[in-house]
């Protein structure tokens, strides 16, 4: 079965290619592994799900011969209203994964400890030759640390510390975060539900 995953993010396919690694029944691409230019589309679903839909489904029509899978992620903060959630990758304008850390931190600096609970989401959508995608969800809880820590992971991974443990996701190795990762949990239901497609084949 061959399996694009419609990312160009080098931290989710670092992820990706570390849950996927000993399952050989998919061949794994990525959008750069092909020579075609696809301008991303635009986001403009409601909700985590709604968006990992509409990539999927603008995504296929590129990749006919392909299963495709998109995903759409972020981190939802209680304090903020769930802020700042589907518009995690693009918050306040910000591009750079430390200016948009640190208009969090300034967002909620006297937010005390208790109150600082966020969840990373992920929904992950595979869209093969069927009308409808199936759909996968993943969540972790924990808090927002009150400065940034740790020099490994992407994104948000230097503020968010997972419900048991005392380490931001960026002090952990990749595959500790793994143990905790919203991403790994939606993935490792995808791939429950491939095996199960597999077996009944």
């Amino acid at each position: 079965m061959k399996i694009v995953f419609a990312t160009q993010n080098e931290g989710k396919k670092r992820e990706i290619k570390r849950i996927f690694q000993e399952f050989d029944r998919i061949e794994l691409f990525f959008l750069d592994d092909f020579d075609i230019k696809i301008e991303p589309p635009l986001e403009n679903g409601k909700g985590f799900e709604e968006n990992a839909i509409l990539k999927a489904r603008y995504y296929k029509q590129f990749f006919r011969d392909f299963s495709v899978v998109s995903e759409d992620s972020g981190l939802c903060i209680d304090a903020l209203y769930g802020a700042p959630g589907i518009f995690s990758g693009r918050f306040e304008g910000l591009r750079n994964d430390n200016e948009k850390c640190d208009k969090i931190l300034s967002l909620i600096k006297d937010v005390p400890v208790e109150k600082r609970v966020a969840s990373f989401v992920c929904v992950v959508a595979l869209l093969g030759n069927e009308t409808a995608p199936k759909i996968f969800t993943g969540e972790v809880r924990g808090k927002i640390s009150f400065s940034k820590r740790g020099e490994n992971g992407f994104g948000y991974d230097p503020i968010f510390i997972p419900q048991g443990d005392k380490r931001t996701f960026a002090e952990m190795g990749g595959e500790k975060k793994d143990d905790f990762s919203h991403r790994r949990k939606a993935l490792n239901k995808l791939k429950e539900y491939l095996v199960g497609r597999f077996n009944r084949v």
